[in-house]
């Protein structure tokens, strides 16, 4: 009989066990939002804890799926390769060697590329490149960009410069409380010329 006991007893605290976790299990999964996953895979979107989105970024936050698959439509729809040249909006030419380039893009997002070169200031000309960045400024709301790599190249005999930032540009977004980010591979291009033409 103690036997007996001690096997239904000891079925009772496994089957407890397993209860208690399975319950957390099924906790932890109805965090995820409802027609999340088509989300995630249309997008590409990937899962992250709140904890994890950068402290310089505000995340986007959507109630439902249905305002989240809105917006990412209409940022996919967007170009990937933002010519600097053709949307400029502001110049900086600060010094010759040191330049910057800005547009405003997807409404108060600026993108930027600087670069900082060797200027050869009897013939005018560009000479070499020491660094190119690119970056974002404005109102940057859930939006990141990383610049991995970048090209330099100094055309028609040293008066024109040409230069492209390639990199990642994350988008942060919250969907019914959960963390996700969006990733995508962008390239900021710029051509810049002397600065007495």
């Amino acid at each position: 009989m103690k036997k007996l006991l001690s096997k239904i007893s000891m079925f009772l605290s496994v089957l407890l066990v397993s209860t208690s976790f399975l319950g957390g299990m099924s906790t932890f999964a109805s965090t995820k939002v409802t027609g999340m996953n088509d989300l995630e895979t249309k997008y590409n979107l990937r899962t992250i804890a709140l904890k994890d989105i950068p402290k310089n970024i505000t995340p986007i936050k959507f109630d439902t799926t249905e305002e989240a698959d809105t917006f990412l439509a209409e940022q996919k729809a967007k170009p990937k390769v933002i010519n600097l040249t053709e949307i400029t909006d502001v110049m900086y030419p600060a010094m010759a060697g040191y330049q910057t380039k800005v547009a405003i893009n997807m409404g108060y997002i600026k993108y930027n590329v600087s670069v900082s070169y060797g200027y050869n200031y009897i013939s005018n000309k560009f000479v070499d490149v020491g660094s190119v960045s690119g970056y974002l400024t404005g109102v940057t709301l859930g939006n990141g960009y990383t610049q991995q790599s970048y090209s330099s190249s100094i055309t028609n005999g040293g008066s024109i410069l040409n230069v492209k930032s390639f990199g990642t540009h994350d988008m942060y977004l919250i969907v019914s409380g959960v963390g996700h980010v969006a990733s995508e591979h962008m390239t900021l291009a710029a051509t810049f010329y002397p600065l007495a033409r």
